[in-house]
């Protein structure tokens, strides 16, 4: 059960910052 906390969390730090990069490198 602490495996699965630390998998969402894991994917949704990495996610975040690739994101919020894709809008002002598009414009």
């Amino acid at each position: 059960m602490p495996s699965v906390h630390v998998t969402p969390q894991h994917i949704h730090v990495p996610a975040s910052p690739p994101a919020q990069q894709s809008p002002p490198r598009i414009l």
